[in-house]
């Protein structure tokens, strides 16, 4: 019945409008993570409901993203956590994840479910030579680049196999031909 103190029950609870933590009965002011509550997980922070929190949690040891208060089991993306950015794949970190994922804002270098920033290098993608720099692939970069013993010419981001042309790199220049610098050119 109402107004009877329930003391096993754990929990959100709601009271004129806002909604509390309890945990046996008791308002907990200390709990901060996930709730489940009407087919829902919510985020509580101090134990009330923070429906302006968006960002990652942990709860049970798995890393979870909550937007605007609620878990989004819907959501693919990445996000910034304690200055590193995480692969989420439906509503959680997937530390599975290592390729590249795309997004409005750019193609980024995931490992293992983190942006890879320490990653500046050639890369093979779905039968392309892309050009990564810090975990990122800048479609707008031209450059020389150095790998397994051969200097690459990209341009906008990936191997020109089409090249036939001069490049200045460190202030020096380079005739490229087929992707390649042509050290025999003079």
């Amino acid at each position: 019945p109402n107004g009877v103190l329930d003391v096993y029950y754990t929990g959100l609870t709601e009271y004129e409008g806002y909604y509390y933590y309890v945990t046996n009965g008791a308002l907990d002011w200390n709990y901060t993570g996930l709730a489940w509550y009407y087919d829902n997980w919510f985020y509580v922070e101090n134990g009330m409901l923070n429906k302006s929190y968006s960002g990652l949690t942990n709860y049970n040891g798995s890393w979870y993203n909550v937007y605007k208060g609620y878990l989004d089991w819907t959501i693919t993306t990445l996000v910034e956590y304690e200055s590193n950015w995480y692969y989420v794949e439906n509503g959680q970190i997937n530390w599975n994840y290592s390729d590249f994922y795309c997004s409005n804002d750019g193609w980024y270098l995931i490992t293992n479910g983190v942006l890879n920033r320490n990653f500046t290098d050639l890369y093979f993608y779905n039968g392309t030579w892309y050009y990564i720099e810090n975990g990122y692939l800048d479609f707008g970069k031209t450059t020389l680049t150095y790998y397994n013993g051969t200097w690459y010419y990209v341009e906008n981001g990936q191997i020109n196999w089409e090249s036939n042309t001069l490049v200045n790199y460190d202030g020096q220049w380079y005739y490229t031909y087929g992707g390649e610098v042509g050290w025999w050119y003079t």
